[in-house]
């Protein structure tokens, strides 16, 4: 049944579907054009014409889809009486873009284009009628547009107002570091605070370039959004796609450059962080507008995938220093790295933009402890990796299931940078607190992202050490024990 808002609504949508049924009902000709579908019986076959407008009378029809192998098929939205099925392609002429499968017995009315247009003169009312139901149709596809419009804008709205609330958060923060620093017992606090505002400067700034470009993208996509109504799934598998791995991504651009000479090579790095079954749905009915239209939605989705880790990450930051103070385990749990490492590379994306990122993160055994201390870890070992090689070089993170030295099992993620290395001298030192190697070259540091790090590894059992990475470079061992 045809969704509306109010009682009244809803009562002249059945009333018109039982119109309908009368007035089909009583031509011999259009009862000819009803058809009795049995559950599980097909209604359409994707990539198939479809000759026909249908109109279901009564019973459920689940729309599908094959998925990338065409070996298995999914399952999408149910539809019921009043509802239309296949109104794009039965006005286009194009092959249908989704399958129709009956989930109940069923009744639909089938309307070849011939009778459609014949419809006025032979009968103005079930014309009339039919017409309203497309536009009710196609009004609801648009309400459903603009609600997701609606929506981003007010997470764009509440992440300014929360970047606002940050930066006085902030600026806080740091006077009470100053008036703290005279004061012996606190003197632990004060050396932390400064680490908050250094925390929050990174994803603070994801947030704000992230919304402001996540305004145009979805403008675009959503006005040109095509025929087949596909920028919803490429936005969905946008916002649901892990960031992909640097090598399969290379490896994709070299197979793209082939297949697609003419496309840019903009637009072709841009492709490849797709999910390859994405990619080659688009390829299988390649067109330049389309290409251009997935890879904005999906481009979309990712954008509000990291606006929603960020945010995440910040509303818990000044929680995360409660439970640094008082060693409180109440809000650790299970923590899959893989995902929290990729998750962190998301945030840190701008960051790394110029940057080669090889990741070997593959499926761990979790670890206890709190995804947002962990993220903490992941974004000052990276970002310091980063400013050795002073924003370029190759990065290298990886995982690994590996028990420590007392056979106890865990898992280790190394970070690795090409930049010019730690001397063995100072290997201890660097995780003391206020010890810090920047400050040559405009670089500042306060020195206590890698004294918080060590001090969140140890707090669940785990341990962290720095080595060479050979011909030369940094590289970061952090091992954390598997959950119990």
């Amino acid at each position: 049944m045809i969704k509306t808002s109010s009682a009244k609504a809803d009562f002249t949508v059945v009333e018109s579907l039982q119109e309908i049924r009368g007035l089909i009902e009583a031509d011999d000709h259009l009862r000819a054009r009803v058809r009795e579908l049995m559950q599980g019986e097909h209604l359409l076959d994707e990539a198939n014409i479809n000759q026909c407008l249908w109109l279901i009378l009564d019973g459920v029809v689940r729309l599908t889809k094959y998925d990338a192998e065409k070996e298995g098929v999914m399952r999408f939205d149910a539809v019921g009486p009043g509802e239309l099925i296949g109104i794009l392609t039965y006005f286009t002429g194009e092959s249908s873009f989704f399958g129709a499968e009956a989930e109940t017995n069923c009744r639909v009315f089938g309307l070849p284009w011939s009778d459609f247009a014949v419809l006025p003169a032979s009968q103005p009312r079930l014309h009339s009628l039919i017409e309203q139901c497309i536009r009710d149709s196609f009004s609801r596809r648009y309400r459903r547009l603009v609600e997701l419009h609606m929506d981003k804008q007010r997470l764009t709205d509440s992440l300014k107002r929360e970047r606002s609330e940050l930066q006085q958060t902030v600026q806080a923060l740091e006077q009470a570091h100053e008036r703290l620093r005279s004061q012996e017992k606190l003197a632990l606090l004060g050396s932390v605070l400064p680490g908050i505002a250094h925390e929050l400067n990174n994803p603070a700034a994801a947030l704000v370039r992230t919304a402001d470009y996540l305004d145009p993208v979805l403008q675009e996509t959503f006005a040109e959004l095509d025929q087949r109504s596909e920028s919803l799934v490429f936005w969905q598998a946008g916002v649901q796609a892990p960031i992909a791995d640097s090598r399969a991504q290379r490896q994709q651009m070299q197979q793209l450059e082939k297949r697609l000479p003419e496309v840019p090579r903009a637009m072709l790095r841009r492709l490849t962080a797709m999910p390859t079954d994405l990619v080659e749905q688009l390829l299988s009915d390649f067109s330049e507008s389309r290409l251009q239209s997935a890879v904005r939605a999906f481009e979309a989705g990712r954008l509000l995938h990291t606006l929603r880790t960020a945010g995440r990450r910040i509303a818990r930051l000044v929680e995360s220093l409660k439970r640094y103070a008082r060693s409180d385990k109440a809000t650790a749990g299970k923590v899959d790295l893989s995902v929290n490492l990729r998750d962190t590379l998301l945030i840190l994306a701008s960051r790394l933009r110029n940057t080669t990122v090889n990741t070997e993160i593959g499926n761990t055994p979790t670890v206890h402890g709190n995804e947002d201390e962990f993220n903490q870890i992941w974004t000052n070992l990276i970002c310091n990796a980063v400013d050795a090689m002073e924003g370029g070089g190759e990065l290298t993170i990886s995982t690994r299931a590996v028990a420590n030295r007392e056979g106890k099992p865990g898992v280790q993620v190394m970070i690795a940078d090409c930049g010019p290395g730690i001397p063995a001298a100072l290997r201890d030192k660097i995780f003391a607190p206020n010890y810090t190697t920047k400050g040559r070259g405009g670089d500042f540091g306060l020195g206590l992202g890698l004294h918080i790090a060590r001090t969140i590894v140890e707090e669940y059992g785990g341990t962290i050490r720095c080595e060479d990475n050979p011909p030369k470079g940094t590289c970061f061992y952090v091992w954390l024990p598997k959950e119990t």
